[in-house]
């Protein structure tokens, strides 16, 4: 898989330290890295919650070809968790969503093809 050169992809951190921006901006090349994407954007906004949580507001916006283009979550975030580790777990629960979603649509086109159709019935009759 050829990975496409990234274009103007919005990301947007707020509240976070620049350690955790670095560790956020590095979990999401990563992600599009490994699949080869390029548009996936991410908002996060991390505020503090009480003496060792977060509250943060994560919303993963997947490419513009995608029928769910926008996933968002608010969660409580432990501090000794790993901020990139739930970033790249809430990028990945995006992307399988998406890529579940746009199988299950060219599924139900390819069973709505007469060919397909063909293929059905001929099997239909093998197994009478």
């Amino acid at each position: 898989m050829d990975f496409i050169a990234p274009h103007s992809v919005d990301v947007t951190l707020n509240g976070l330290s620049e350690a955790q921006e670095e560790v956020c901006q590095a979990a999401l090349q990563a992600f599009r890295e490994r699949h080869g994407l390029a548009e996936w954007g991410l908002n996060m906004s991390l505020s503090d919650e009480g003496p060792g949580t977060w509250k943060l507001h994560i919303s993963v916006v997947a490419s513009r070809d995608l029928d769910f283009q926008v996933r968002s979550n608010h969660i409580i975030v432990d501090k000794t968790l790993d901020l990139a580790r739930v970033v790249d777990l809430c990028l990945e629960t995006h992307y399988h969503a998406c890529m579940n979603s746009r199988a299950m649509s060219q599924r139900s086109n390819l069973s709505k093809s007469p060919q397909s159709q063909r293929t059905l019935n001929s099997r239909a009759a093998k197994a009478r």
